[in-house]
């Protein structure tokens, strides 16, 4: 993100890995922006001390959120307070943005008295429905099928509500994936699928391609 100073304290552009402008100047002030890096910043925090209690033995496992915590966040923050997340396993940040605690958060990981499930999920498998987020889900893409069943439900019941759901490029692969999206598209489901595209662009694009194909 890009600020002038001879405009004070406004955003003026979003530029892309080559510097080059990318994307008409969002309506976001400097302390939005300030705000918005310090989540990305605690997501990193949160991910090294996860990484310490990984290799000191005290939890099973952590996925990291590091390279993504920028469109995690970002497209959390876009949403709606009454939108719901429907995460892969590096969503960390929209669970932060969107208000848990790091309390039971790390209650989680660690099983303990803190943790909002009571012990009772697998490891990495949270949730903060206070937040309007959805449990992880403990196979790869099986939560895109929850995803378009709770938007298809959104629908039927006139709710003014829209659904995130995140995926990777591995998830894009699976038969939820596919089945998910046909079903958003015959339907016309009020569901974004964000796909994080971490490898070569042509990934990225063949992800995007798929999506058009199934009319989302």
């Amino acid at each position: 993100v890009s600020t002038s100073a001879s405009q004070g304290s406004e955003v003026v552009a979003v530029l892309g890995a080559d510097g080059a402008v990318v994307g008409q100047a969002p309506s976001l002030t400097v302390e939005q922006v300030l705000d918005l890096y310090r989540s990305m910043l605690r997501v990193r925090a949160v991910d090294a001390k996860a990484a310490e209690l990984v290799a000191a033995g005290r939890i099973h496992a952590h996925a990291d959120s590091r390279a993504v915590e920028a469109a995690v966040v970002g497209s959390a923050f876009a949403a709606r307070q009454r939108d719901w997340l429907f995460p892969a396993r590096r969503e960390l940040g929209a669970l932060l943005l969107r208000g848990c605690p790091l309390s039971a958060y790390f209650g989680h990981l660690l099983g303990n008295a803190a943790d909002p499930g009571k012990g009772r999920q697998l490891p990495e498998g949270w949730s903060y429905r206070d937040g309007n987020i959805a449990c992880v889900g403990a196979l790869p893409g099986a939560h895109l099928g929850h995803a378009a069943g709770f938007a298809w439900a959104a629908k039927i019941n006139r709710e003014a509500i829209a659904v995130l759901a995140y995926l990777s490029q591995d998830e894009a692969d699976s038969a939820d994936f596919h089945n998910s999206l046909n079903f958003a598209g015959v339907f016309n489901l009020p569901v974004v699928w964000l796909c994080r595209a971490t490898g070569p662009s042509a990934a990225g694009e063949h992800v995007a391609g798929k999506g058009i194909a199934y009319g989302v």
